[in-house]
């Protein structure tokens, strides 16, 4: 794993699934896209709608945090050391 990607997750685990979710909604945009050809404000406002969900998904994050919605996705950081076994620190979102 990119260790800035790393040092972020120790900051705030948060940051994986704003990114995950980014990532998620855009491409998604991207691949739908295509098939709207012939419809441009049809495009546009799919467009238009993935930017406004990845612009708010950080509020979305923090809101479910602060209404103790339960998690239901779990990321296991797996950290490589000099012993044979691989300790794993878990975050749940």
């Amino acid at each position: 794993m990119n260790p800035l990607i790393e040092a972020a997750v120790r900051v705030s685990p948060a940051i994986v699934v704003i990114l995950a979710e980014a990532t998620l909604v855009l491409l998604a945009a991207i691949l739908v896209q295509p098939f709207l050809r012939r419809l441009p404000a049809t495009r546009h406002a799919l467009l238009l709608l993935a930017l406004i969900t990845v612009g708010l998904s950080p509020v979305i994050v923090l809101v479910a945090r602060h209404a103790g919605l339960p998690a239901r996705v779990r990321f296991e950081l797996v950290e490589q050391v000099a012993s044979p076994v691989a300790t794993s620190t878990s975050y749940s979102l």
